[in-house]
C-alpha cells in the first residue's frame, strides 16, 4: 500500500513496523532451516562447499543492497526528503521472493532425505538419494545409515534431551561457535565503518558530498570483500576442513582487530578503512560461512536453533553493549576492538583444543561425532 501513497499516515508507520517484524521472523527460520536443508541433502565430500553457498548468497544480497543504497539522496542533495527512491529499494528484494518461491514449487519438490525415513518413506527417500549421489550402492548405503540413527532415537528430540548426554557437548560447542562469530567484532566493525571510511567519530560533524562518496565506495567495496571471501571459502572448505578454515580465519580476525585497534587509537583513518576491509574478508572466509555448515553437521534441527538462537542473542547485545563499552567514559572504540581481540584469542584455543573435524563424515558420523556412547559402540562392532 506504502508503495502508492506519498502521505505519511500511521496506517504506513504500522505496515512497515509488520513488514520489518515479518521479515525478521524470515530471517530467524532462514538462519536455522536453510543450513539444515542444504546438510540434509548433500553428499558428504560436497556438504561443506554446498553449506558455504548460504553465507555467499547473503553477501551478494548485503552486496545489492549497498549498491542499491548508493543513490540514496543524503542531506546534500536537492531532493533530500522529497524523494521516490526508497520505494525501489523495497520493491527490488520482491525479485528474490518471487525466484525461492518458483524454485520451492518448481525445482526443489521434494523432502529431504533424512526426513522421509522419519517419516517412513524409504522408497522415496532412496529415490531422492539417487538423484544425489552417482552409485546407486553409495544412496542405499546412506538409506542404511539413516534407518540406522532413526533405529537408535527412540522418540523426537526435545529441546531438554540437547542439554542431557548424549548431545551436551555438541550444543555446548554449537552455543560457543555462535558467540565466537559474533564476538569476533564482525558486527562491531561494520557498526563503526560508516565512521571510520567517513574520518571522524564526531557525530556533529557534517559530512561533505566528495567524503559521502568515498564511505558510499567502501561501503561497496566491503560488499564485494564479503562476497569474494564467500566464494573462496566454497573453493577451499573441503581441502582446508571445518576446522583448519575455522582456525585461519579467526586468528586472522584477531590479527586485524589488534591493528585496527592502534590505528584507530593514532586517529589514522586513512589506514584503518582498510582493516575494516580485512576484518569483513578474513570473517567471510571462516566464521561467516562456516558456522551454519558446522552447527548442521553436528547438532539435529532443534540444537541448529539454539546456536542460532544464541547467534541473534549475541548480535542484540552486541548492538546495544558496544556503543556503550566503546564510548570514552569507558573503553573508547579502539578498547572495544581489543576486547573482541581477546574474545578471539579465547576462540583460538577453543578451536584448537575442543572442536572436532567433521570433514568428509556422514551426517550420521558427524551428529555422532561428539557422542561418546555411539563412539564406543561403533568401536565395539
Amino acid at each position: 500500500f506504502f508503495f502508492f501513497n506519498d502521505t505519511a499516515t500511521t496506517e504506513i508507520y504500522t505496515e512497515q513496523i509488520v513488514g520489518s517484524v515479518r521479515c525478521v521472523q524470515e530471517t530467524g527460520i532462514n538462519t536455522s532451516v536453510v543450513p539444515l536443508y542444504i546438510r540434509e541433502i548433500s553428499p558428504a565430500q560436497l556438504a561443506g562447499i554446498t553449506g558455504c553457498f548460504h553465507q555467499f548468497s547473503i553477501s551478494v544480497g548485503i552486496l545489492s543492497s549497498l549498491l542499491l543504497g548508493w543513490k540514496t539522496p543524503t542531506e546534500s542533495d536537492s531532493d533530500y526528503g522529497t524523494s521516490n527512491y526508497w520505494k525501489l529499494m523495497f520493491a527490488v528484494p520482491i525479485i528474490p521472493s518471487v525466484v525461492r518461491i518458483l524454485g520451492l514449487f518448481i525445482v526443489f519438490q521434494n523432502d529431504t532425505p533424512q526426513f522421509l525415513i522419519l517419516q517412513g518413506q524409504e522408497a522415496e527417500a532412496e529415490s531422492v538419494l539417487q538423484s544425489l549421489y552417482s552409485s546407486q550402492q553409495e544412496a542405499q548405503n546412506q538409506v542404511n545409515l539413516m534407518k540406522q540413527e532413526v533405529s537408535e532415537q527412540s522418540s523426537e528430540i526435545t529441546l531438554g534431551a540437547l542439554f542431557e548426554q548424549k548431545y551436551l557437548k555438541a550444543t555446548l560447542i554449537g552455543i560457543t561457535l555462535a558467540w565466537l562469530q559474533q564476538f569476533s567484532g564482525i558486527n562491531a566493525v561494520n557498526f563503526y565503518s560508516t565512521k571510520i571510511f567517513s574520518g571522524t567519530f564526531d557525530p556533529k560533524a557534517v559530512i561533505s558530498q566528495e567524503v559521502q562518496q568515498t564511505v558510499n565506495l567502501f561501503n561497496a567495496l566491503v560488499g564485494v570483500t564479503a562476497v569474494s571471501a564467500s566464494l573462496i571459502a566454497i573453493l577451499v572448505v573441503e581441502k582446508l576442513g571445518r576446522k583448519s578454515a575455522l582456525m585461519i580465519g579467526n586468528f586472522l580476525c584477531l590479527v586485524v582487530l589488534v591493528f585496527l585497534s592502534y590505528f584507530i587509537y593514532a586517529q589514522n583513518f586513512g589506514i584503518s578503512k582498510y582493516f575494516v576491509l580485512l576484518h569483513t574478508f578474513a570473517f567471510n572466509i571462516s566464521l561467516g560461512p562456516l558456522l551454519s555448515v558446522y552447527l548442521a553437521d553436528i547438532l539435529p534441527a532443534k540444537g541448529i536453533s539454539i546456536g542460532i538462537f544464541t547467534h541473534w542473542i549475541c548480535v542484540i547485545i552486541i548492538g546495544f553493549g558496544f556503543p556503550i563499552i566503546s564510548s570514552p567514559n569507558v573503553f573508547n572504540t579502539h578498547g572495544g576492538f581489543i576486547l573482541f581481540a581477546i574474545c578471539c584469542l579465547v576462540g583460538q584455543v577453543f578451536l584448537v583444543l575442543v572442536v572436532k573435524e567433521t570433514k568428509g563424515l556422514s551426517l550420521y558420523q558427524s551428529q555422532n561425532l561428539y557422542n561418546d556412547d555411539a563412539k564406543q559402540k561403533d568401536s565395539e562392532n
